[in-house]
């Protein structure tokens, strides 16, 4: 009986206690990365809007000045 609580306070419980830690840990890290992907996402939708309004904007200029020329 004494073998196996010193197995269990000395190996398994240790065992059991690192790998929660570990899964809390990788989870932490996931959210991060997750957080980091969204924002690197909503910036670069932010640049292409930015982008494709700048081409709409000169497109539009082009044809304004097309018909006042006409």
């Amino acid at each position: 009986m004494r073998l196996v609580m010193t197995v269990l306070l000395l190996i398994v419980l240790p065992t059991a206690l690192l790998s929660v830690l570990a899964g809390r840990s990788i989870q932490s890290r996931e959210v991060i990365l997750e957080r980091r992907l969204v924002q690197t996402a909503e910036d670069h939708l932010a640049e292409t809007a930015e982008w494709v309004e700048q081409v709409i904007e000169t497109a539009l200029a082009d044809v304004t000045q097309m018909f006042r020329k006409t």
